[in-house]
């Protein structure tokens, strides 16, 4: 035995300690990601619910309005408006469980893009098969303020699809394109796979999931929080074939700016 030999032994031996602390983080991230895919499968059918709950209840007030006006029996317009207060008792707890939806403690905070998307891909390549490519092109001196849970979960959402979607191909290839458009970011992510269904670019996320599409659950938590912080969820198929997905963010999203609709190339 030579005298290098116990070096090597110690080199092996802090290599595979280092391999097993990153096995567990990609479980642990695996884990975490799909409780949190349980989150927000929950917060959007309790919206989906709300939603198609609200619009019957708002039809049971006005009609009730109407007919209080109406009637000259005493005792029935006091039946009608017990049925009203109930109607905007019901109301108020479905505004209460929308509101619940609402992640409040994810304040915004510098992202580092780069860090984040590789911390993403390390984990779906731990999930899948090793020779499908990824390939990431960042502006130079991206600057950006966003809420990390959400960005971290919707950004997640996007590159699964498009994993899932590649699978079948021998040359599967995935590109991540962020870039600034002055106070605006645009983050895409595209693939070769086998594209977007016609129904979900016709009819938008939600239509495709209410007609119970539930492979649209991830696009519809994409596009709450797009929504929800004035931006835009862009669905497109490439012309080579595959799908296109870009979230239209602002840059810093303290910052107040133009309506999506009022930017150019809307």
């Amino acid at each position: 035995m030579n005298a290098s030999d116990p070096l090597e032994t110690a080199h092996d031996q802090a290599q595979q300690a280092s391999i097993r602390r990153a096995m567990r983080l990609l479980l642990n991230q695996g884990a975490e990601f799909a409780e949190l895919e349980k989150v927000a499968a929950l917060k959007e059918k309790t919206m989906r619910v709300a939603h198609d709950i609200r619009n019957p209840l708002a039809a049971i007030h006005t009609v009730c309005d109407i007919l209080i006006r109406e009637t000259k029996d005493p005792e029935k317009r006091d039946r009608l408006r017990l049925i009203n207060h109930q109607v905007e008792q019901l109301s108020s707890m479905l505004a209460g469980a929308v509101d619940a939806t609402r992640d409040r403690d994810d304040a915004p905070e510098p992202i580092d893009l780069e860090d984040l998307t590789l911390s993403l891909i390390n984990l779906l390549q731990y999930q899948t098969r090793d020779d499908l490519l990824f390939q990431i092109h960042l502006d130079p001196d991206l600057d950006c303020r966003l809420p990390p849970r959400g960005l971290t979960r919707s950004l997640y959402h996007l590159l699964r699809n498009a994993v899932e979607a590649s699978m079948g191909r021998e040359d599967g290839h995935i590109l991540i394109d962020c870039r600034c458009w002055g106070p605006r970011l645009e983050i895409s992510v595209e693939d070769n796979g086998i594209g977007l269904p016609p129904d979900l670019l016709r009819g938008g996320v939600r239509a495709y999931s209410a007609a119970g599409n539930g492979t649209a659950l991830g696009l519809c938590s994409v596009e709450r929080f797009v929504n929800g912080l004035g931006g835009r969820l862009l669905l497109g198929n490439r012309d080579a074939g595959g799908a296109r997905v870009t979230m239209r963010l602002p840059a810093d999203c303290r910052i107040p700016v133009a309506r999506p609709e009022d930017l150019p190339g809307y």
